[in-house]
């Protein structure tokens, strides 16, 4: 069960992450020096970000899951863990990437669209 925080950024997982983290937990197990699987592993282990999804991110991963050729058991086990344990938000138009120092790596944080992020 992730550890949930409060005040932990929110952000939207980009869909390349997602393919590379399982490709690296593939390949090399839970442990990866890999920083794409080590946002997700921190996710699983700490609940370091709130994870933000909707139906239209939702598809976007399952369909470059099955393109990239993850078997369907794996790719139904991944979207019922983030569908678990992510926040739904019903539109993400307005969602700005970002990079975020702490985590090294590039995750996109909700903000409104007409905010300028420096």
């Amino acid at each position: 069960m992730l550890n949930f925080k409060k005040n932990r950024p929110r952000g939207v997982v980009d869909t390349s992450i997602l393919v590379a983290s399982i490709a690296t937990f593939r390949d090399s197990g839970s442990e990866s020096p890999v920083p794409s699987a080590c946002v997700l592993r921190d996710w699983i282990d700490n609940g370091t970000f709130t994870w933000l999804i909707d139906e239209e991110i939702v598809d976007e991963y399952k369909a470059i899951l099955a393109r990239r050729g993850v078997r369907p058991g794996l790719i139904g086990a991944v979207i019922n863990l983030i569908r678990s344990q992510a926040e739904e938000t019903p539109n993400t138009s307005g969602v700005l990437s970002r990079p975020v120092p702490a985590m090294n790596h590039s995750v996109c944080v909700r903000r409104p669209a007409t905010q300028t992020l420096s």
